[in-house]
């Protein structure tokens, strides 16, 4: 397994540093004063998407920070709480019942919908991610190394805090997730990397 160590750790913070123009004035401010570090994280959002077809709304202003379903509360990270990743995977799961996203098992699909759906990431103007669901879906954990779940971005971005984030499911056009009577679909998305703290 891959260990996070203090080299990595320097990588990320320097990012943040670089990418300073997009934080808020407190993070801009708490860094140059040298009050923040940086923190192991995975920030994720599950929901489901039975039907899915169009563009899907992964996260809203409704959007609750609840273990197991979500980081996120909101769609604005809080004052202070930037993340950087580097890593990405997307999971799927067919259900037969309707279940809370937090108890499932996610892992792989061979669902055309899903596979040839893209997922776009941005704050405001900002593009951060635009990559086919083909490339990110996670194989099933049974199959492959942890350190191997993920899709290796080959460079690292950045979430702003303070800032509206939008993480959108792009289907193909006229294309949709077959709907099976009583059944039920949903997906997870997971960015692995670093998360602002005050550093005490």
């Amino acid at each position: 397994m891959k260990n996070y160590n203090e080299t990595e750790i320097d990588k990320a913070y320097g990012f943040l540093q670089s990418q300073s123009q997009v934080l808020s004035t407190g993070l801009r401010t708490d860094m140059s004063n040298g009050s923040i570090r940086v923190l192991h994280h995975i920030g994720y959002i599950r929901k489901e998407i039975t039907g899915g077809a169009g563009t899907i709304q992964l996260i809203t202003a409704k959007t609750d920070k609840v273990d197991g379903i979500s980081t996120f509360n909101g769609k604005k990270l809080d004052s202070g709480e930037a993340v950087v990743f580097n890593a990405i995977a997307v999971g799927f799961k067919h259900s037969a019942n309707q279940v809370s996203p937090a108890a499932l098992s996610y892992g792989s699909t061979e669902e055309p919908a899903i596979r040839n759906a893209k997922l776009i990431v941005s704050q405001g103007p900002r593009k951060i991610v635009e990559l086919p669901l083909l490339d990110l879906i996670r194989a099933d954990r049974d199959m492959v190394k942890p350190e191997d779940r993920y899709y290796n971005l080959g460079d690292w971005y950045v979430l702003a805090d303070e800032q509206a984030i939008d993480i959108d499911i792009k289907f193909p056009e006229d294309v949709s997730v077959p709907v099976t009577a009583n059944e039920h679909d949903y997906i997870e998305v997971l960015f692995k990397g670093y998360q602002t703290i005050d550093n005490k």
